[in-house]
């Protein structure tokens, strides 16, 4: 939960929410389309990462 009451200064996933039109329907190509904006450059980020991801999970896997 957010304690801000500034729109502008919310989260994106907070931001989501106030994707409805006047009739209170979900306009659902708007919020597929932030989502997709919104999760793309994590996942290239973790492509480029990945090798370094994996290594730091199985680095405490191991003894000695």
């Amino acid at each position: 939960m957010t304690f801000v009451s500034s729109k502008n200064l919310k989260t994106v996933q907070t931001g989501l929410l106030y994707f409805t039109d006047e009739f209170g329907t979900k306009n659902w190509g708007a919020i597929f389309a932030s989502v997709s904006i919104c999760v793309i450059p994590m996942l290239i980020m973790y492509l480029f990462l990945n090798k370094r991801v994996i290594e730091g999970m199985t680095a405490g896997s191991t003894k000695g």
